[in-house]
């Protein structure tokens, strides 16, 4: 990780011998050593020359520093790191992530994720957008204009925000509902349903063997809309499913906790111990839909490990759901 702890817990450490009578006080300086981290860093960021055009001396991979809008946003969704302001009239949405808040100072998650993620997130997310959209053009969002900005807390102390704009999932949809809203409203068919689930396999097994991990990947960060334009999902084998203009698509939303590995159960990451996409999304699935369609969530008929995967079962399971060939 890009941030290692000032502390030094080794075996030889005078430090571990300070803790041994006081266990909650090991807790209490490293909370203390991050928010130190976190306060230098902002300090960083005020201290930068806001970038202007035509100006040499300014930042321009940090882009502009300045006071964050303060503002209530009533059509918003309320995300666990930030706002998404919904404006179906625009091809782009303006959005705002929070990504770290006082109680997590605390934790170890502030030193091996959140922070780290801070620091890089603009990068890192585009990164993880490049990749994945190289894969799979039709199902991920582009994001511009990404920046930070200073804003006064609650607690009248400076704090960031990562301000940028994302693509417009909806389109032209009248709604912005998410797929877990629409499989409450029974708006698919048996046989629509079965494809999307399909389609969101097959993206998410592709993407994990290729290193690309969404973390995160439940209905309610999926959002269906109609493809543009007839195209052919590859990547899986000699497994390829068709896609003709019109047809339903999943597209994947909400890339804040993205990564490029898998974690596993106690490594510091919010995704630690989910295992692979999938199979998250099948755990925050309808209960219902995992029953109806048991083929299609059961690692015995579509298993996550590219090895394990045979392509001829798999294609006698999908052929009932998606064009395959």
């Amino acid at each position: 990780m890009p941030f290692k702890l000032s502390l030094n817990f080794d075996s030889d450490s005078e430090d571990e011998d300070r803790f041994d009578d006081h266990p909650y006080k090991a807790r209490e300086e490293l909370g203390a050593n991050n928010k130190k981290d976190y306060d230098d860093f902002i300090a960083k960021l005020k201290n930068i020359p806001k970038y202007r055009k035509g100006n040499k001396k300014g930042s321009k991979s940090l882009k502009k520093y300045k006071d964050c809008p303060i503002k209530i946003i009533k059509d918003g969704k309320q995300g666990a790191s930030g706002v998404l302001d919904i404006q179906l009239d625009k091809k782009f949405l303006d959005r705002e992530t929070h990504l770290i808040n006082e109680n997590m100072f605390d934790n170890s998650m502030f030193a091996n994720f959140y922070f780290p993620r801070l620091k890089k997130y603009c990068k890192e997310i585009n990164n993880y957008i490049r990749r994945s959209s190289k894969l799979f053009p039709n199902n991920f969002l582009q994001i511009k204009h990404c920046k930070y900005c200073i804003y006064t807390n609650k607690n009248n102390k400076d704090d960031i925000k990562i301000l940028y704009k994302m693509q417009n999932a909806s389109f032209n949809k009248r709604n912005s509902d998410n797929f877990k809203d629409d499989m409450e409203k029974n708006i698919y068919s048996s046989k629509q349903l079965g494809n999307l689930f399909c389609q969101v396999y097959y993206i998410s097994v592709v993407s994990n063997k290729k290193g690309l991990f969404h973390n995160d990947l439940k209905p309610a960060n999926i959002v269906i809309n109609k493809a543009r334009k007839n195209f052919v999902y590859s990547g899986l084998g000699n497994i390829k499913i068709n896609i003709k203009k019109g047809d339903l698509i999943p597209i994947f939303v909400d890339y804040d906790l993205i990564s490029f590995r898998k974690f596993e159960m106690d490594e510091g990451h919010p995704a630690s111990g989910t295992s692979y996409d999938f199979s998250f999304f099948k755990q925050k699935n309808n209960k219902k839909n995992n029953k109806k369609y048991s083929k299609l969530f059961s690692d015995d008929y579509l298993p996550e490990f590219d090895e394990r995967i045979n392509s001829k079962k798999l294609k006698l399971i999908f052929k009932d759901f998606v064009n395959v060939e």
